[in-house]
C-alpha cells in the first residue's frame, strides 16, 4: 500500500507540481509567507550531511559567536551554548553522525534532532523553531529520502524527493493529496561533494535563496528574500570580513571585521552597524584543553570623543569530549 501511494505521489509531482507553480505565485502577495507552513526540507538534510565541515553560515544572527561550536583542541561529542534567551546544541552519535545541530531556516534559528535506523540512515527528524515539525522517512534510496511524512500542530504533510546529478526536486502535499508547493535545488561540485548552489521556490513565497561556496566547501554568500550575506574567511572556517544587508531587521545590517588571535579565539569585532561605529572586545574563560567555556563581551561606545566601555552579551558553553 505504501509503495502504491509513492507512485501516486510521483505522478502528482510530475503532472501537477510545476504546472501549479505560476498560479500559486500569482495568488501570493509580495513577500507573503506561504500559509501552508512548508519549508525546503532538503536544506536541512544538506546541513546534516555536511555538519562536520562547520555549522556556521553568513546568515546567522550577528550576536551568536561564529565559533560557537568550534573546538580548538580535542574532539567534541557534544557542545551546548547558552545566551540570554536561547540554548543551542551540536552533538554526535557514536558513529560520528550528527544527532542534534542548530540550523538557520527561513531566517530563523532552529534546532534539528535526528534518529537513525540500524543501517545508520536518517529515520526521523524533529525541527524545533517557531513551530515544531516531526518528520518520518518512509522511503529512501542511496541514503537520501524519497518519501517523507511530516506533521506540524494538527497538519500532516507528505514530501516527495527526486534527486539527479545536477538537481534535487522536492514537492509538498497535504494529507488529502493537495499540492502545497515545491522547491528545485541546483547542485554544484565542490571537491568530492555536490553542494546546493541555488533554490527555486514554487511555494508562492516571493523570491528564492542562492548559496555560494568557496573551493574548500565553506559557504561564502547567502542571498534571498531576507537579505544578502557575504563573508571572506581568514583561515580554516573562521570569518574575517562579514557583510550583512538585512531586509526586515535593520539591526543586523552592517560591515564587520573580525580579529582572531594566534590561538584561534575571536578577540575583536570592528566596523559599522546601523550607520554607527562598532568596536567589541572579548575575554574568555578556558577549560583544561584550551577551549573557551565562557565569552564576555565589552562594547566601546563613542561619546564626546571618548570610547566608553559597556558590558555586552555573555555566552557560556558546555563541552563534552570523546
Amino acid at each position: 500500500m505504501r509503495r502504491q501511494f509513492l507512485f501516486v505521489l510521483l505522478a502528482l509531482f510530475l503532472i501537477s507540481a510545476f504546472s501549479a507553480q505560476e498560479t500559486l505565485a500569482q495568488e501570493a502577495l509580495p513577500g507573503e509567507k506561504p500559509p501552508s507552513g512548508i519549508f525546503p526540507l532538503t536544506l536541512v538534510l544538506e546541513g546534516a550531511e555536511h555538519v562536520r565541515g562547520g555549522v556556521w553560515q553568513p546568515d546567522w544572527p550577528p550576536e551568536l559567536p561564529p565559533d560557537a561550536f568550534k573546538a580548538l583542541s580535542g574532539e567534541v561529542s557534544r557542545a551546548s551554548i547558552e545566551g540570554e534567551d536561547f540554548s543551542l546544541t551540536l552533538s554526535f552519535v557514536s558513529g560520528g553522525l550528527p544527532e542534534t545541530f542548530p540550523f538557520m531556516l527561513n531566517g530563523r534559528m532552529t534546532q534539528v534532532s535526528l534518529v537513525y535506523n540500524d543501517a545508520m540512515e536518517i529515520q526521523e527528524l524533529t525541527i524545533a523553531g517557531e513551530d515544531i515539525y516531526r518528520m518520518e522517512i518512509l522511503e529512501s534510496r542511496d541514503f537520501f529520502p524519497v518519501l517523507v511524512r511530516g506533521s506540524r500542530l494538527d497538519s500532516w504533510y507528505f514530501i516527495y524527493f527526486s534527486r539527479g546529478v545536477n538537481e534535487i526536486r522536492e514537492a509538498w502535499y497535504d494529507e488529502e493529496g493537495n499540492f502545497l508547493g515545491a522547491y528545485v535545488f541546483s547542485l554544484t561540485k565542490i571537491g568530492k561533494h555536490r553542494r546546493i548552489r541555488a533554490v527555486k521556490d514554487f511555494s508562492g513565497a516571493e523570491g528564492g535563496t542562492e548559496f555560494y561556496y568557496g573551493s574548500r566547501g565553506f559557504c561564502t554568500e547567502v542571498s534571498g528574500p531576507d537579505g544578502l550575506y557575504k563573508v571572506l574567511y581568514f583561515r580554516e572556517d573562521l570569518p574575517r570580513y562579514w557583510k550583512r544587508d538585512e531586509v526586515q531587521d535593520f539591526q543586523g545590517t552592517g560591515n564587520f571585521s573580525l580579529q582572531w588571535d594566534e590561538r584561534g579565539l575571536l578577540v575583536r569585532i570592528t566596523g559599522e552597524r546601523e550607520n554607527n561605529p562598532v568596536d567589541y572586545r572579548y575575554e574568555y574563560t578556558l577549560d583544561e584543553r584550551g577551549n573557551w567555556i565562557e565569552r564576555r563581551e565589552t562594547r566601546l561606545i563613542p561619546h564626546l570623543g571618548l570610547l566608553i566601555p559597556s558590558p555586552g552579551t555573555t555566552f557560556k558553553r558546555v563541552l563534552e569530549y570523546k
